[in-house]
């Protein structure tokens, strides 16, 4: 037997460890909400922000707060400024090219997906809409011979 001691966690009245079964919950929290409020636009790209700040405006504790900056860090959509916090990434010509070029082989697979298992009815009403937008003249004969 090893002469070391294993430490032992202090563990909670649930039979958790204490200092593991809260604080993930308020951290997974913390950058779920986080990382909606930069995708739906309300902190915009560019936007410098701090832990003390977003802590106090979602009502997070600082550290909840700072492994959600971390996480959102590793993700790219935040920037670190040492000593002084963070910044929303901002949105380049570069990076709007590599979103595309992400997203170029999931767009022709969805739609070679969508094309293949699409009903009558369903193919009638993207021809009736495409049609509305001046898209197609007439009635297309490239969709499944319609």
């Amino acid at each position: 037997m090893s002469s070391e001691a294993t430490p032992i966690a202090p563990m909670s009245s649930e039979g958790t460890p204490a200092t593991g079964g809260r604080a993930p919950l308020l951290t997974d929290a913390a950058h779920r909400a986080l990382r909606a409020r930069i995708l739906r636009g309300e902190l915009f790209p560019g936007q410098r922000v701090t832990e003390a700040q977003l802590s106090s405006d979602m009502g997070f504790g600082l550290t909840p707060t700072r492994e959600a900056l971390a996480r959102l860090s590793a993700e790219r959509l935040v920037i670190t400024l040492p000593r002084k916090g963070y910044l929303v990434t901002p949105v380049t010509p570069e990076g709007v090219r590599e979103l595309f070029e992400l997203w170029r082989p999931i767009c022709a697979a969805v739609a070679e997906l969508a094309a293949v298992n699409a009903t009558d009815a369903e193919i009638d009403e993207l021809c009736a809409a495409a049609d509305t937008l001046g898209q197609t003249p007439g009635h297309p004969s490239w969709v499944h011979g319609h």
